[in-house]
């Protein structure tokens, strides 16, 4: 009789057991976890839209065509002014420049006028003074030596106790080393279509910042970043040509942005044949 009811007894501990087992698998596989990403989705889903309206004029130093962009050579005058960089540390002066005669392009054929610093070295641009919150002096900036932005990369600046950090997304369709004139260490390139860069100011929501289709054997380079507009917020400008025989330079400023950066102007080079 007692070894009936031992057997009862261990029966009985065992379907407890598997009970218990059970109960706590279920558990496992609640919903907690699948609230948990729909949460982290919709923080992540929040894009604030790219932003642009032109507070001022842009040209980059370089020959433009006479037929088609002589008009816009021709809008630069005295009170115009120059961003010039000089061992990492910026300025805003006043412009410095000449213009050349008319000489042919005996690659494209057209006749080209071209603008150019006296100085032994090129501003990174000439732009009108029509913005009134970027003024002559020192422009505090940071360095411009991080990583490229590319869609595995997290690129972070801290500026006055504020965390910017700019993501991508986009197809990767090729990766290859190269080496190039400024120095013989190996680098790598990465070609994206349908690219999209991103910017987060302390954990809150994306904002896009610039989309392209494609490049062609280039890709986005930072050229400055620090306070140009003096609201004590970081402002930014990249190069973002389509095409390696081209330069196009846009400034992103903070200084009356609904989100957190505007682009303010657009200046474009195309030396293609």
């Amino acid at each position: 009789m007692k070894r009936v009811l031992f057997l009862v007894l261990v029966a009985t501990a065992l379907v407890a057991c598997n009970d218990k087992k059970s109960k706590t698998e279920t558990d496992a596989s609640a919903p907690i976890e699948k609230e948990s990403v729909e949460q982290t989705e919709e923080v992540i889903t929040e894009i604030l839209p790219i932003e642009k309206k032109e507070t001022f004029q842009l040209i980059i130093p370089a020959y433009y065509a006479e037929e088609f962009e002589a008009n816009v050579i021709k809008s630069i005058h005295t009170n115009w002014l120059e961003l010039r960089e000089n061992k990492g540390k910026f300025i805003v002066q006043k412009a410095k420049y000449n213009l050349s005669e008319p000489t042919l392009n005996e690659c494209t054929g057209d006749m080209e006028i071209g603008i150019f610093s006296p100085e032994e070295t090129e501003p990174l641009f000439f732009f009108s003074p029509k913005n009134k919150n970027i003024k002559e002096g020192k422009i505090v900036s940071l360095s411009t030596k991080v990583i490229p932005f590319w869609t595995e990369n997290t690129v972070e600046f801290k500026f006055n106790e504020d965390v910017y950090q700019f993501t991508a997304t986009g197809k990767l369709k090729e990766t290859y080393k190269y080496t190039d004139d400024e120095s013989s260490e190996e680098k790598t390139f990465k070609n994206y279509e349908n690219y999209k860069l991103y910017l987060q100011v302390n954990g809150k929501a994306k904002q896009m910042i610039f989309e392209q289709e494609g490049f062609s054997d280039t890709f986005v380079k930072l050229l400055f970043v620090g306070d140009l507009d003096g609201d004590g917020k970081l402002d930014f400008i990249l190069d973002t040509p389509a095409d390696y025989e081209q330069d196009v330079i846009r400034v992103f400023l903070s200084n009356g942005a609904k989100g957190y950066l505007y682009e303010a102007a657009m200046g474009q080079d195309d030396f293609s044949c």
